[in-house]
């Protein structure tokens, strides 16, 4: 079994920012979306961008190519 490996940190693009001036950024909306939930209960979570929901679906895309290509070698 293959050792699965996280990227840093420093790594992580950090594009959502808490709409609450909390001064948190996170690398993906649901990690915001939880943020919000567990910090801030009263404030409605922003909607998803068009643009990072395309990017979700991308990256979905790609990770069932990878698993098919693994698949296939076994």
């Amino acid at each position: 079994m293959q050792k699965i490996h996280r990227r840093k940190n420093q790594d992580i693009s950090k594009e959502f920012i808490c709409p609450q001036n909390c001064g948190k950024a996170y690398g993906s909306y649901a990690a915001l979306y939880t943020h919000i939930k567990n910090k801030h209960p009263t404030a409605k979570p922003p909607e998803m961008k068009a643009d990072h929901i395309k990017l979700k679906e991308q990256t979905r895309k790609n990770k069932a190519d990878k698993e098919k290509v693994v698949s296939e070698r076994v």
